[in-house]
């Protein structure tokens, strides 16, 4: 018997102490658009992690894979309601903790994935300039938006049509390969090397908190997500329900909690079913 949505296999997990709480940013905590109506739901989201905090000393990481320049957008929007992460996961992977007002990068760690992640890059070079200048050809308009960073195939397109277009033709060429993720938020567009993962970094923060992984809860929407929420990385996995299918089945598999509401109101549901449960 698997979860159901916004239900739980009946008594196989007790609750129990939550040491950190990862949650994905894109499709998860942030929908995008007017936040306006989703400010009861972020109010409830910071009395819970003000509770957890409280009572077992929980952590929270925001775990995205969004550039590390994107990070100052990301608090931004956090912090208009009232919310700010202990610790930032940028590039599925790159590990920053909050001190005071600042977030300051594991350094021994960020710097491996950075190799791991430029080794990769350079087997797949070539390759990846041409679907750039192919790209580049078939809509003029695209903004580069990788430069020399580590992400180098990264656009913003003027339209939804275009970014999808592009979205499905990258998917289609690297199907069935590992060595990818191919990201969409809104109009940009970009390819990830897979190299350091979400579950990588969960597990990292786990060990740098002496907490077992079956008190850490994780949520997400999308592929890079899943590997945050294998029981490898996370005893407590969760997704919310405008979820992709396969992240839905992978909670299913994972014996996790599936959430009947979408994004932020999403994550407040699974915490509270986790954190209602008798132990």
């Amino acid at each position: 018997m698997s979860t159901s949505l916004g239900h739980h296999k009946a008594g196989t997990r007790p609750g129990r102490r939550i040491a950190l709480v990862g949650t994905d940013f894109d499709g998860t905590v942030f929908a995008g658009g007017d936040t306006t109506a989703a400010a009861v739901h972020y109010q409830a989201f910071r009395g819970q992690l003000r509770q957890l905090r409280q009572s077992c000393g929980t952590r929270w990481a925001m775990v995205t894979g969004r550039h590390v320049a994107a990070m100052p957008m990301v608090l931004n929007e956090m912090m208009m309601h009232g919310l700010i992460p202990d610790f930032m996961v940028m590039e599925d992977a790159r590990i920053y903790r909050r001190r005071g007002v600042r977030f300051r990068p594991f350094w021994w760690w960020n710097f491996t994935i950075w190799v791991r992640r430029r080794r990769q890059l350079a087997r797949h070079r070539q390759r990846v300039r041409v679907l750039m200048a192919a790209i580049e050809a078939e809509f003029p308009q695209a903004v580069s938006m990788g430069g020399k960073r580590l992400i180098d195939l990264w656009y913003e397109f003027d339209a939804d049509g275009a970014a999808e277009a592009v979205e499905r033709r990258l998917q289609e060429h690297f199907a069935g390969e590992s060595d990818f993720f191919v990201f969409r938020w809104g109009r940009e567009v970009c390819l990830a090397p897979t190299a350091g993962t979400k579950g990588e970094a969960v597990r990292r923060l786990a060990a740098e908190l002496g907490a077992p992984i079956r008190d850490i809860f994780t949520i997400g929407d999308g592929q890079n997500d899943l590997s945050m929420l294998d029981p490898t990385a996370a005893g407590l996995p969760a997704c919310v329900a405008n979820a992709q299918p396969e992240v839905h089945a992978a909670v299913r598999r994972a014996n996790g909690f599936i959430a009947s509401a979408q994004a932020i109101a999403g994550v407040v549901e699974a915490l509270k079913f986790y954190t209602q449960q008798k132990t």
